[in-house]
């Protein structure tokens, strides 16, 4: 998501790389739009509650996120361990004591590293930085899986329908055309 302030840094940059005289024109139009203005209406948005649908306007949610556990109602995801520790430590004055250097798949530190958080979460980001720019849970106790397994037998029925509609306007087009 972009909000009115950004658009010219977001369309100027890749993958638009957009000129001065593209993105007027964008600007021009997004002004008729019900926008975010400000870091403060950014602030003010409600957090997305963990059990909803992901966001489809963010594409599909990522996976393997790991969700803090430290406190109920802490909302923190990160998609790895410097960040998970930096929180423990931060937020809530844990700290882990491995050792610097790197880490050793399995290793017992990693264990340790998992007693505060819950893994397999699926998380969406709103903005690539600045305010709400955190990532966070999406589908909690939804499998995704089926979910996109029924939206593409939905998808494939409507095709079929469009596909036997058609086919029966065509065939009715004929019959007419026959009997002029």
């Amino acid at each position: 998501m972009v909000t009115r302030r950004r658009i010219q840094a977001h369309l100027r940059g890749k993958p638009h790389g957009l000129v001065k005289k593209e993105i007027d024109k964008v600007k021009l139009w997004a002004e008729a739009l019900d926008l975010v203005e400000s870091d403060e209406e950014i602030l003010a948005l409600p957090p997305v509650p963990d059990t909803s649908q992901p966001i489809e306007a963010l594409g599909k949610p990522k996976s393997g996120g790991f969700r803090c556990t430290f406190t109920t109602d802490c909302r923190t995801v990160s998609a790895n361990s410097r960040r998970r520790n930096e929180h423990l430590w931060k937020v809530h004055g844990v700290e882990l004591d491995l050792k610097p250097g790197p880490r050793k798949a399995g290793a017992a530190e990693a264990d340790a590293d998992l007693t505060y958080w819950r893994d397999g979460v699926f998380y969406q980001q709103l903005f690539a930085k600045g305010p709400r720019s955190e990532y966070f849970e999406v589908a909690r106790g939804h499998d995704l899986e089926s979910l996109d397994a029924e939206q593409v037998r939905a998808e494939l029925a409507v095709q079929q329908a469009t596909q036997a509609f058609q086919a029966k306007s065509k065939e009715a087009r004929k019959k007419e055309m026959e009997v002029i």
